[in-house]
């Protein structure tokens, strides 16, 4: 099978276009093929919600990424939401050349832990199960001086003592479809952290729009 996404052709280097067009025919076909999702009528809100987002949070995504207090940055999440962590890793990398990781919230807590300072940027993806361990690991984050910043469906109020920095998307959707809203937010701050920069987020350095592997001749 194929598909095309008529209205997903990536313009910049970077691809956000493209991955959240891909994000979003994903859950699509999960919920095609799957008897555990049943969101149809909630996924095709998704464009409203996302618009919703995009209105209610740029403003603290350009703040986040222009200040110039932060230098490193750190995506953390449990399952299901690992993958969305990595990916917002990776074009925070792209667009600005800051040093960036990701990593699972238990395993943050062992040894990458040891670089947090006040000039560290912890964004945490908040999930539905292991809503618990994400609050202790935000509260000794912030005990350590690091700068926090939250995503989630409906955030609990005791995040709200650790930062003012809450995306709260409010669908009543789980993790593994909601994390696409969180998408926007992470790319107007690695925008807005490029440009303040003095790089062009649309072409990083050392990329290209392709890949091209080319055969060296060798058997």
């Amino acid at each position: 099978y194929s598909f095309s996404l008529q209205n997903s052709k990536e313009k910049a280097v970077v691809t956000t276009k493209s991955f959240t067009a891909m994000a979003l025919i994903s859950i699509l076909l999960l919920n095609e093929i799957s008897d555990i999702c049943g969101y149809i009528d909630n996924i095709n809100e998704l464009p409203v919600m996302g618009e919703k987002v995009i209105r209610k949070y740029e403003d603290m995504a350009r703040d986040i990424g222009e200040s110039m207090n932060i230098d490193s940055y750190y995506f953390l999440s449990n399952t299901p939401s690992i993958g969305l962590a990595r990916e917002a890793k990776l074009k925070l990398l792209e667009m600005t050349l800051a040093r960036s990781d990701y990593f699972n919230i238990l395993d943050f807590r062992h040894g990458p832990q040891a670089v947090v300072d006040q000039n560290t940027l912890i964004t945490i993806f908040l999930s539905d199960k292991g809503i618990d361990y994400e609050y202790d690991l935000a509260s000794e984050m912030k005990q350590k001086g690091a700068n926090l910043m939250i995503f989630g469906d409906i955030v609990p109020k005791k995040f709200y003592s650790l930062t003012e920095n809450i995306v709260e998307v409010g669908t009543r959707l789980p993790d593994f479809i909601r994390g696409i809203l969180y998408l926007p937010v992470v790319h107007f701050l690695s925008y807005y952290k490029a440009v303040k920069i003095g790089l062009d987020p649309d072409k990083p350095k050392n990329l290209t729009y392709y890949v091209e592997v080319k055969n060296s001749g060798g058997k």
